[in-house]
C-alpha cells in the first residue's frame, strides 16, 4: 500500500556488482537525492528484478526487495537519457 499523494517511479540500481531495476515510492516533487536520503540504512524497491552484472544472468525476481545503502554505487531514475554517448554510424 502506497501513501496517498506518492507516486512509483522504475529506478536502476547498481550495487555490488548487481543491477537492480524495480520501483520506489516518492513523494511527488521529491527528488532521487530526497529518496535516497528519506531510505535510512536500506532502500525498498517493489517489482524489483536482479542481474549480475559480470555475466548478465538474471539472478532473482522479487515483489519487494531491500538493498542496502551502503553498497549502492549508483542509481538511475529510468526516465534518465542514455549514459554512453551515441556511436556515430560509419559512412
Amino acid at each position: 500500500m502506497t501513501e496517498q499523494g506518492s507516486n512509483r517511479r522504475k529506478f536502476t540500481v547498481l550495487a555490488n556488482g548487481f543491477r537492480i531495476q524495480g520501483e520506489g515510492t516518492m513523494l511527488p516533487g521529491a527528488r532521487v537525492t530526497d529518496f535516497l536520503n528519506n531510505a535510512k540504512a536500506f532502500l525498498a524497491l517493489t517489482h524489483a528484478d536482479v542481474w549480475h552484472v559480470a555475466d548478465g544472468r538474471k539472478l532473482a525476481a522479487a515483489p519487494f526487495l531491500n538493498v542496502n545503502r551502503s553498497s549502492i554505487e549508483v542509481v538511475i531514475p529510468d526516465n534518465t537519457p542514455a549514459l554512453a554517448p551515441e556511436v556515430p554510424k560509419a559512412r
